[in-house]
Order: C-alpha cells, then structure tokens, then sequence
C-alpha cells in the first residue's frame, strides 16, 4: 500500500488518499472552527449576528483597503483561521484520532512522526478573492522545515463550485521561489507558471497529499458554502524544524523561540 501511494507521490506529486477521516469527527471539528472564525468576525465587526453574506461583504471591503488592518487582521481575513482555534487541544485530537499519523509514517517511512505547529486551517468564504493563494510551492512558505509532506484536509465536501486546491501537473519541481516577494502581506506573488491546472476533487473524509515543490494553488469559492480545510505538514526520522513542532510519538508540543 505505502510503495502504491510513494511512488504516486513521487511520479506526480501529489496523491488522493480517501477515507481518512471518519465524518462524524469531521463534522464536529467543522462546527469548532466555524463557531471560532464567526467570533473573531462578529467581534471584528462589532456585531452580535452575521450572516455568511455580510461576513463576506465586510471581508471584502476591509482587504480592499489593506493598509487600515493589523497583520493578524490581514491575515484572518485572507483565510488564514484565528490562531486561538488552530492551537485549541481539538484540532490535533482530530488528528491522532484518525488513520492519518498511520498514513504519514507508512509514507514517511519513519516510526518518529512529527507536524508543524501550529497547523495552517483556512475559512474561505463565498467570493472572498483574497483568500486565492497564487501558484506557489509549499517549500517557499516553509523553509524553516528540512524537509516534508503537506496534506491537505477539507472539513467540507469540496466539488466545482467550492473550489479547493488546483495543481500543475506538467510544471517543473525544481524550487523556483529564491526571489518571491509577498504581494499583500499573506501571499507570495505567483511563481512562473503556465497550462491549467488540474483541480482536486474528491469525497469528504480523505485527505490530499502534496509534494513540497509541486506547483498548485487554490481555487475561488464560488458556492454558497464556507470553504474550511487544514494545510498540515509532517516530517519523520533524519528531518527538522526550527519552529515549533507535535511530536506524536511523545505526544508532546515542543515549543521553539522565533
């Protein structure tokens, strides 16, 4: 199974692995997040109710205006989950409670597995088109890693109109992001890229794993629906972090000055 799955991998960088993740544990941890990313919102927008089309509204009209926000307000409103929720003890509950640390140490090859803390969980919200990551590898946003896998876990059913992640099946892997400059504050400008990319599609519970250095980039949310999905990163024996990292052998976080 593992050689089946490593050698997808390594042929087209990225591979579907399904049922991973059973539904009831997704659809809990889905209510966690949202309840989370509505807080910060209505708090944001100092009111006691919102709907996901006045949520998108105001996200929208606060990042066209870019330079009245604070980084982490930046950063919230382009998707990026509050960090309070991303580093609540549920999220890596979700995570040990799954075939996933199996998964990763099959593929890994390695008995010691670790994840980058705090993991990336994203809330893409109907039209928000700041929240559209351009082509980039993954690599580029991580170096403080050695190396690693990213999986990516959407806590809804991604089809056309949610949009999801879109990948570049025919672009070169070799690292292409030495002179990349971030072009909001929260995404790096598109690396040179060409030809459609393939977009991901497949049923909740499984998981995307992604090659550092595969091109790929998220799609628009054109649904009605809230997009969520977490970004992960794993690494096993002989690799490093120098941030911040979740040991699940020790079941343990240890912690790194930045």
């Amino acid at each position: 199974m593992w050689d089946d799955i490593n050698a997808r991998l390594k042929a087209d960088g990225y591979v579907v692995v399904d049922g991973i993740f059973e539904i009831d544990e997704i659809i809990k941890l889905r209510s966690f997040v949202f309840s989370g990313v509505k807080t910060w919102l209505q708090a944001f927008a100092n009111c006691e109710t919102l709907s996901n089309v006045e949520a998108s509204e105001i996200i929208n009209k606060a990042l066209n205006e870019p330079e009245k926000l604070n980084d982490e307000a930046k950063h919230i409103l382009a998707g990026h989950v509050p960090l309070n929720v991303r580093l609540n003890p549920k999220i890596v509950e979700f995570i040990e409670n799954s075939k996933l640390p199996q998964l990763m140490r099959g593929i890994l090859r390695s008995e010691s597995l670790c994840m980058h803390m705090p993991p990336m969980i994203r809330s893409v919200f109907p039209g928000n088109s700041h929240a559209q990551v351009p082509p980039h590898q993954d690599i580029a946003y991580n170096s403080h890693l050695s190396n690693f896998t990213t999986v990516w876990v959407p806590l809804v059913q991604i089809d056309e109109l949610c949009g999801g992640v879109a990948v570049y099946e025919s672009a070169t892997r070799e690292i292409q992001t030495s002179d990349l400059k971030k072009t909001n504050s929260v995404w790096l400008e598109s690396i040179d890229v060409s030809g459609t990319p393939t977009h991901c599609t497949f049923d909740l519970g499984g998981v995307l794993l992604i090659d550092p250095k595969l091109v790929h980039c998220s799609r628009p949310n054109d649904s009605e629906r809230v997009r969520l999905s977490m970004d992960l990163r794993f690494f096993g024996d002989g690799d490093s972090s120098e941030k911040s990292l979740y040991n699940f052998n020790l079941q343990k976080i240890f912690h790194k000055e930045r």
